[in-house]
């Protein structure tokens, strides 16, 4: 199938992913958690670990149901997935509203919302676009996941000033409205989910079919990939959730904060797309290690000039990163190990970039409350992306038999 007909026969199902995507809990919830953390802590004086801690445990429980979620939608299918997830996703942010100040409630409640929202991540709307597309994979993938930077990009600009002028509950009672309004758009798009089920079904002819439905567990590249997504998503994860109490804290009002912020998300778009596009053409591993590079430099730009003299261009180089790490994981994992465990495999890879999304604001938090500042994080998340960058940057060329 050419280029021009993968897109005229999948712009439907790509839309609709899109959409999903955008709404759901790794781009709309994650990029907004950072700007709950000052009103929190107002209310409750509860530290910035503590409620970065929320974010660890409902991390961790995502990342341990990415690879079931991955099982499930090579079952069950995406649409029937997608059904069930989005108006719990919806419901249970919609709780977080009512919270009272409990520590115990607020992180049961943050698991609960990850709980139900895991059929609303990239696990989920990878798996069809990946199936579909074949000549312009990478540009397929880049699209679907530019949907998170437009929320990286919208949220913390309306969000910011929105909370701070109406509070936190009613914070979370629209994130909860715009998730639940999306839902029928999404459903009636995949709709046509099955003609990418079969194309996602001709492609499994590869050797991981004929060896085994785990064997990826033992290629070395698997593991190097698992270390590579970990160790950058402790990086950024930590990064992006307290990018807007750092500038805060640096003497910014909130809406220049949210401004500020706005421009990783627009860093994510261009990244997502140029990342996608470049992957079809130059070898993946060499665009992964340049773009964790320039994220590098950002975390070093800000903790040179105290976190706020140039937090726009640190914003821009940490989103072309961003925009490029859940799009790789798809694209490396389709073409280092295959479609017929695809499901599986991401959902194993996506685990491991959650939890490091997760365990990295707690760390964060974490040293700031001991430090006072972002200095030591902002170098720390600097050396992990370069070690990453250098990960990936071994992992050599594409098998012949999966190509």
């Amino acid at each position: 199938m050419t280029a021009r007909r993968e897109f005229a026969s999948g712009g439907v199902m790509l839309a609709a992913s899109f959409v999903g995507l955008s709404v759901g809990i790794s781009s709309l919830f994650f990029y907004t958690m950072g700007i709950f953390i000052r009103p929190l802590q107002a209310e409750f004086g509860w530290s910035r670990a503590t409620l970065s801690l929320a974010v660890l445990i409902s991390g961790v429980v995502l990342a341990g149901a990415s690879p079931i979620i991955g099982r499930l939608v090579d079952r069950a299918g995406v649409r029937r997935v997608v059904s069930v997830s989005m108006p719990a996703f919806a419901l249970a942010t919609f709780g977080m509203s009512f919270l009272p100040g409990n520590l115990t409630v607020y992180l049961c409640a943050f698991t609960l919302v990850c709980l139900a929202g895991a059929g609303t991540s990239p696990v989920v709307f990878t798996r069809l676009v990946a199936a579909h597309f074949k000549a312009h994979r990478g540009l397929a993938l880049g699209l679907l996941l530019s949907g998170t930077g437009v929320a990286a990009t919208l949220a913390p600009a309306f969000f910011t000033p929105f909370i701070a002028e109406h509070g936190w509950r009613e914070g979370y009672r629209l994130l909860a409205a715009i998730s639940i309004t999306a839902l029928p758009i999404v459903l009636m798009g995949l709709g046509g989910e099955g003609k990418a089920a079969r194309a996602y079904s001709a492609h499994a002819g590869t050797r991981i079919a004929k060896s085994g439905l785990f064997v990826f567990l033992r290629d070395w590249r698997f593991r190097l990939m698992f270390l590579s997504f970990f160790g950058l998503a402790l990086a950024i994860g930590g990064l992006i959730v307290h990018f807007v109490p750092m500038l805060l804290d640096g003497g910014m009002s909130a809406a220049t904060a949210g401004r500020t912020a706005g421009l990783i998300g627009i860093a994510v778009i261009f990244g997502r797309i140029g990342a996608g596009a470049l992957i079809d053409r130059i070898h993946a591993p060499f665009v992964a290690a340049a773009m964790l590079a320039a994220a590098a430099l950002g975390c070093a730009l800000l903790a040179a000039s105290g976190g706020t003299q140039l937090a726009g261009v640190a914003a821009v180089l940490v989103g072309l990163a961003m925009g490029a790490e859940v799009d790789l994981i798809g694209f490396l994992v389709a073409r280092y190990l295959g479609l017929s465990a695809y499901g599986s495999a991401y959902g194993i890879l996506y685990g491991a970039f959650v939890a490091g999304a997760a365990i990295g604001p707690f760390l964060v938090g974490l040293s700031f409350d001991v430090t006072g500042s972002y200095q030591i994080a902002l170098i720390c998340a600097a050396l992990l992306l370069s070690g990453a960058a250098i990960l990936l940057s071994r992992l050599g060329p594409y098998p012949l038999e999966v190509a």
